[in-house]
């Protein structure tokens, strides 16, 4: 029996939650890279975004964003923190709420 991949896959049925989710959680991943890109991340910031990079070519093992937000997001938040970026912050408070 193969493996399901779900981002290709009709089993789950598309809503509008599921569209704001992504677009949340895009906008946070874009945001952690833009810090990223400034300068002076260390070699896991480095790997999280090859891992995003990849994730948006569909490649790799990870499925979309939010996996790959929800699977690091303690270390998200201490980034953010250490970037002083509030905004970030309370934009993970709510995917905390209402996507993880």
């Amino acid at each position: 029996m193969g493996s399901v991949d779900y981002r290709t896959s009709s089993l789950f049925e598309k809503n509008e939650y599921q569209d704001r989710d992504k677009e949340q959680n895009e906008e946070m991943l874009d945001r952690i890279i833009s810090h990223i890109d400034k300068g002076g991340a260390n070699a896991f910031w480095e790997q999280f975004k090859q891992k995003a990079e990849q994730m948006r070519a569909n490649q790799g093992h990870i499925p979309d964003a939010q996996y790959l937000l929800h699977s690091n997001v303690y270390y998200i938040r201490d980034f953010l923190e250490a970037h002083n970026d509030q905004q970030g912050l309370d934009l993970l408070d709510k995917l905390e709420s209402d996507c993880f």
